[in-house]
């Protein structure tokens, strides 16, 4: 085997994806594992073949990835929420302070808990290292709330957190109970306090940003513009800063490089890892570096792959939740893109882009693919501002040391540091282009991605150079078919329920939002939920879209034009996601603040018209009727009349029957009743108004008579859903989804009636 600490790795990691999407029975893993290792010691006393031993030992490692995820994971499982008042103790691993909000990580021998405090803290700087006491409310993480969305609880727990704790009260127990992380905290102080006493506050933002990944005093619209050209990786520290720290101390010590050198280059490592926050891509890059100061002690030769998967195997074995990290996997990448793409580039091309070009062809699509945006000037600006940052990182350092020596030293390193950070700005904003450099992308299929990266891997490995020098033109198309196989069968087992729903109730929060997907593969939203403090349209429902492969919406249907309703919408439609809007024919009198709020173009609706959404599909609006302008001035100038004036519908996919009623009281359910009577009977029910106690009248919930009633709510202080109400459909036979509770709420739309229920949390 060329290289064993590239292959067990790879098998450590797909047992813990394998136990987390597919089997988290932990006596399945234990079983596998033992008979693995009691096959492994049988083929060893038998003397069989090298490959057969390799396999077993492979499968070893894949059932050992399992086991340690369960493990991990039943740590985490022990918390749980706790209504009332709890107490914790435990080490601060790393502090911060921003906006009157004091957060810090605290471990335990179980698990660590994110505290959030908004007390006063004297200097939350003596915290870390600091064994505390904590007392507050103890919850679990949010997870996942839409399918392809961000999901809290993972990442808290790629980070080896286990629970959110709101504080009341703190108490420092032990000011030194782990003396490297109080040496690391007093570290990176020393640093904060030199660039604010020697650089102006711009660039000292941008410094600390680069150096330590500290983003509070970043301002928000540079960092946007770094994001916007793909050179964002620079304000978090990454493996190119440990890198760059690394080459100055070797470039300083390079004529002593013994035991004193490296002995001291692991310590530095471990202050600034600490420092930096444990963040994935440093610990990976201080990993690869301790094995290559030991191979240097060992006088033995180094290999990038074989560094990066044994720092792979290290990491995962101490929070195997890492292998979901965005952070882990981007930076992991990078370094196989420099071990396997850059290798073959060389023999085209040496210059000076090449180790650009090569990380940029492998993380581009999985980047376009996270964060569903794509940086076309990333390769320009990639490679001034890394160099810049190649320059000014180690200025950091020179001016740390020069402050210890003379102010007019450290005054004129930090003149340099100021017009070092001012010509990166400038560069980078000249290349942003006011975000025209910056496009949208909607997620493109797993099974795409993993058949991309299997293949380019493959054909730029030495065994795949190998096999085409060899002419073995039959083995390579049978080794591509097994690769292409592969990414589908799993992009078609990763892809989740929620492919199949046609119709989706978005978890908007306090609000409604439900989206509809028809077969030729139109997308039309029907309310989009909104918070006056909160822009849901950007942060919750493009993320949802563009990660669902949505990258236009066809058309949107507003109720009403309250917040929780339209707010979604028109954000959306002024960032271009949508190009028409209906609205109730009332609206024809707020037309130019309509077209003000969404630059898209609006339509009038009214009981009576149909709109044909795709073939077998209708949206029928069956409230409120026409009426006369003077009526309409009185609706408009009236928003205690706008609830009474949602626009009702009717959806009917391929014979189901979806009744959407806006936020109708009960005297607008009553008219609905005169006009229609038992002709309201449907399928699948939004309950009216969020659940309010004002509505779902027993005459209407007798009418409508729902198979499903779904409940669009979130957390509120209106009392929504009512219990009352609640009980009154589940008596009508009716079951009961809420979007506070289950998240998002699919239904797949069936023959006969027979329609699919798909959730995401229940």
């Amino acid at each position: 085997m060329r290289r064993p600490a590239v292959v067990f790795p790879a098998v450590f990691g797909a047992g813990i994806f394998a136990a987390y999407r597919f089997c988290q029975e932990a006596l399945m893993w234990l079983i596998l594992f033992t008979f693995a290792v009691a096959f492994f010691i049988y083929m060893i006393l038998k003397e069989y073949d090298r490959k057969i031993l390799s396999i077993c030992l492979a499968v070893c490692f894949f059932a050992t990835g399992g086991i340690r995820l369960m493990a991990m994971d039943a740590a985490f499982l022990q918390v749980q929420d706790i209504s009332g008042t709890t107490c914790i103790s435990g080490t601060v691993i790393s502090a911060e302070s921003e906006s009157g909000r004091n957060s810090f990580i605290i471990r335990n021998d179980e698990t660590g808990v994110l505290v959030n405090y908004y007390g006063s803290i004297d200097d939350i700087r003596k915290f870390p290292g600091s064994c505390v006491k904590v007392s507050g409310r103890l919850s679990l993480p949010q997870q996942q709330r839409n399918p392809g969305c961000f999901d809290y609880r993972l990442y808290l727990k790629s980070c080896g957190i286990g629970a959110v704790m709101t504080a009341d009260h703190i108490e420092l127990l032990n000011e030194n109970d782990m003396p490297v992380i109080k040496m690391s905290a007093l570290f990176k102080s020393y640093f904060e306090r030199i660039l604010e006493d020697h650089v102006a506050p711009d660039a000292h933002g941008l410094l600390m940003a680069m150096t330590f990944g500290e983003k509070n005093g970043l301002d928000e619209e540079l960092y946007e513009e770094f994001r916007g050209t793909g050179t964002a990786h620079i304000l978090a520290v990454s493996g190119l800063h440990v890198g760059i720290v690394y080459g100055l101390i070797s470039l300083t010590m390079r004529k002593k490089k013994g035991p004193l050198f490296y002995s001291g280059t692991i310590l530095f490592l471990i202050l600034y890892v600490t420092a930096a926050g444990f963040s994935p891509s440093v610990v990976r890059a201080a990993v690869m570096i301790g094995i290559h100061s030991f191979a240097g002690l060992l006088h033995r030769k180094y290999d990038l792959l074989s560094a990066a998967g044994t720092a792979f195997i290290i990491m995962l074995a101490g929070n195997p939740f890492r292998l979901f990290s965005t952070g882990f996997q981007l930076s992991f990448l990078a370094v196989a893109c420099m071990g396997v793409m850059l290798p073959y580039m060389s023999s085209f091309y040496k210059g000076i882009f090449l180790v650009p070009v090569s990380v940029q062809l492998g993380t581009v699509p999985y980047t376009a693919y996270v964060f569903n945006s794509l940086a076309v000037m990333s390769l320009a600006a990639n490679v001034p501002v890394v160099i810049l940052a190649g320059i000014l990182l180690p200025a950091v350092f020179i001016l740390a040391v020069a402050a210890a020596v003379s102010d007019a030293a450290a005054d004129l390193a930090g003149l340099f540091l100021e017009a070092g950070c001012d010509l990166m700005i400038c560069i980078n904003r000249q290349l942003y282009a006011d975000g025209k450099s910056l496009f949208d992308v909607a997620g493109p299929p797993l099974w795409l991605m993993l058949i991309y990266y299997g293949v380019i891997f493959l054909m730029m490995s030495e065994k795949g150079q190998l096999m085409r020098l060899r002419k073995l033109y039959k083995e390579m198309i049978i080794v591509i078919a097994a690769v292409v196989a592969v990414s589908v069968l799993l992009g078609w087992m990763c892809a989740g329920e929620f492919r199949k729903a046609d119709v989706i109730f978005v978890d908007v929060g306090q609000g409604d939002c439900i989206h509809v997907r028809t077969d030729d593969g139109k997308n039309y939203l029907i309310d989009g939920g909104g918070s006056s403090g909160f822009d849901t349209g950007k942060k919750v429902l493009k993320p949802y879209l563009l990660k669902n492969g949505v990258k236009h919406i066809d058309a949107a249907f507003v109720t009403h034009l309250h917040e929780d309703h339209y707010g979604g919408i028109k954000s959306l439609a002024k960032d271009g996601m949508i190009r028409s809007v209906g609205v109730y024919e009332a609206n024809c009198l707020n037309e130019r603040r309509i077209i003000e709020e969404t630059g898209a173009d609006i339509f009038y609706l009214y009981a009576g018209q149909r709109v044909k959404l795709a073939e077998d599909v209708f949206l029928d609006v069956i409230a409120p009727v026409k009426l006369p302008v003077h009526e309409y001035e009185k609706i408009i100038h009236n928003e205690e009349d706008e609830n009474k004036a949602s626009l009702i519908f009717r959806l009917d996919y391929h014979g189901c029957s979806i009744l959407i009623t806006g936020d109708i009281d009960s005297s607008g359910e009553k008219l609905l009743i005169d006009m229609y009577g038992k002709d309201l009977k449907c399928d699948v029910l939004k309950v009216p108004h969020h659940g309010s106690r004002y509505s779902s009248s027993e005459v209407f919930v007798d009418a409508s008579d729902p198979e499903i009633a779904v409940f669009q709510v979130g957390k509120n202080n209106y009392g929504h859903p009512d219990r009352d109400i609640i009980k009154r459909y589940e008596n009508a036979g009716a079951e009961i989804y809420r979007n506070d509770i289950s998240g998002a709420v699919g239904i797949d739309i069936k023959p006969a009636g027979k329609n699919e229920v798909i959730t995401m949390l229940d």
